[in-house]
């Protein structure tokens, strides 16, 4: 399974920011809308953070060889 992948683009002729996603075999779609850049890049980085957890428990479900 492929990651998907993020693009921030700002919106032409407005001050508000689209975070475009594309999975494996689909066409880009615009999933979120934010009025700052800054914030649009959190959204992502915490799309990533859960991304990386769902991997994590999907390959040990009951948490075993954590600490």
């Amino acid at each position: 399974m492929q990651k998907p992948t993020y693009r921030v683009i700002p919106r032409k002729g407005g001050r508000t920011f689209d975070v475009e996603m594309t999975a494996s075999n689909s066409s880009p779609t615009i999933v979120n809308c934010f009025s700052t850049e800054s914030d649009a890049w959190e959204w992502v980085y915490e799309q990533r953070q859960v991304e990386r957890f769902a991997r994590r428990l999907k390959r040990d479900p009951e948490g075993h060889g954590r600490a």
